[in-house]
């Protein structure tokens, strides 16, 4: 841990044990099992609080402001860098973000939790719904919030053959329970992403839109080509998202497919 990273770890620290509340660890804001929710439980203001002590000390290399966003709580904490945002983020989300969201959902309020990166790229964390959106570009503007935010973050690929590459890398690592194959299906260019189970979907689906499918689709769009996305679970159930038309088609249960086929003629 190098000098920044103990500045900030002892300041946060620090914050939390003069409101009578251990540390607790997490790698997003606002996890159910963060020690918060125990005795000496943090408050709204608290959480501020850190983020203004957070935001003067001029050894850090991060901001962290509060204000209102939309009329709901918010929290925006800025980063130069991605290395510097996975350097941070885990002791920034264990020592702020996971206070600042817990507090509000006890009192059943809503709030938010932004995280900026080179004051361009931006994702945001609904403390109500523990979810994170999509990296959002803001030199793009309104107007192109809608691709912006499928474009995967400041280090997505930024072509078909990028993304393809990108899948071809998530398929070959052995111990992501993830197959990826990516070539030309009925001359369309095509991504596979299959999952063994449900649960298995749920907890890798939302990092391989974001960062391989969502670039695959935003560059095949940029260059007017059709596209499609993949999504197979198990050898079973599959169904199709049209990258222009942005819209998944039904699930198709592969066996009863199978089972409907012609026999093949033998002689």
């Amino acid at each position: 841990m190098n000098r920044c990273e103990k500045r900030l770890v002892s300041i946060l620290v620090g914050l939390l044990a003069s409101a009578g509340c251990a540390s607790s660890s997490s790698n997003v804001p606002a996890t159910k099992d963060s020690t918060t929710h125990g005795q000496g439980a943090l408050t709204v203001a608290d959480a501020v609080q850190k983020c203004r002590q957070v935001q003067i000390d001029v050894g850090l290399p991060i901001t962290c402001k509060a204000s209102r966003i939309n009329n709901l709580p918010s929290l925006m904490v800025g980063f130069p860098t991605k290395a510097l945002l996975e350097k941070y983020i885990e002791a920034v989300a264990d020592h702020i973000g996971n206070p600042f969201c817990d507090a509000l959902t006890s009192q059943n309020r809503e709030g938010s939790f932004f995280v900026i990166v080179a004051g361009r790229w931006a994702k945001q964390f609904s403390c109500e719904m523990q979810t994170w959106t999509a990296w959002v570009d803001l030199d793009e503007g309104d107007d192109e919030e809608e691709v912006s935010a499928s474009q995967g973050g400041p280090d997505a690929p930024k072509t078909v053959s990028g993304a393809m590459a990108a899948c071809r890398k998530v398929h070959e690592t052995q111990d992501v329970p993830v197959a990826c194959k990516a070539g030309h299906i009925d001359g369309v260019p095509s991504m596979m992403m299959g999952f063994p189970s449900a649960e298995a979907s749920k907890q890798y689906l939302d990092v391989m839109v974001e960062h391989v499918a969502a670039p695959f689709c935003v560059a095949a769009n940029s260059s007017n080509r059709e596209a499609h996305v993949y999504l197979l679970l198990g050898t079973r159930w599959i169904r199709r998202w049209n990258c222009e038309v942005k819209q998944w088609g039904e699930w198709v249960d592969l066996e009863q497919t199978r089972s409907q086929q012609p026999a093949t003629k033998t002689y």
